[in-house]
């Protein structure tokens, strides 16, 4: 889930009712449509947050580090 910050007022793409405000927050969870607000200068990223209970955080980070361990790299 992402959490946007409006920082350009734009209408909703399938509410045109709804016309977000400069300062307003916006959560959603599609990634396409983050990509979009954000690459037109729409909106900015506020935060990041986890689905569900278990946040996928301790498989990621041994994802993200190449040499997971104690720290001693010789194998």
């Amino acid at each position: 889930m992402f959490v946007l910050s409006v920082i350009r007022p734009f209408i909703d793409k399938t509410d045109k009712s709804k016309t977000y405000k400069v300062g307003e927050k916006l959560e959603t969870a599609e990634v396409d449509r983050v990509n979009d607000l954000v690459g037109r200068g729409l909106c900015v990223i506020e935060s990041v947050k986890a689905k569900g209970k278990s946040s996928g955080k301790d498989a990621k980070s041994a994802e993200a580090d190449p040499n997971p361990g104690n720290g001693d790299n010789n194998e």
